[in-house]
């Protein structure tokens, strides 16, 4: 559950503060994109992400796949994974660099 509110809160804050303009018109995200990361997560083999953290980390690579690819400067991604921290904190207890090792 806390998985599942973390992700519905992440994309209300990407659908406030990524909006579309000429330059990026690719920036529409819609329920969708809430779906592809569930969908990657629900098709990992369950053998390999037994842990939390595991399961972190295979949630935080499907966010970035479905969020993060779409982005097209530094700045924006920059602005992502700070958002994708916020609400990792807020909502897991847990923050970025825990999960992923690194500020990459």
């Amino acid at each position: 559950e806390p998985l599942t509110l973390t992700t519905i809160k992440l994309y209300s804050d990407i659908q406030e503060n990524f909006l579309p303009t000429p330059a990026k018109c690719h920036y529409l995200f819609n329920l969708r994109d809430v779906s592809k990361v569930f969908q990657g997560v629900y098709l990992a083999q369950p053998k390999l992400y037994e842990e939390r953290e595991q399961m972190l980390r295979l949630w935080l690579h499907e966010c970035c796949r479905v969020f993060m690819d779409r982005l097209i400067n530094h700045e924006d991604r920059d602005k992502l994974r700070t958002t994708i921290d916020n609400c990792m904190d807020n909502g897991l207890q847990v923050r970025w660099k825990e999960v992923a090792g690194d500020d990459s």
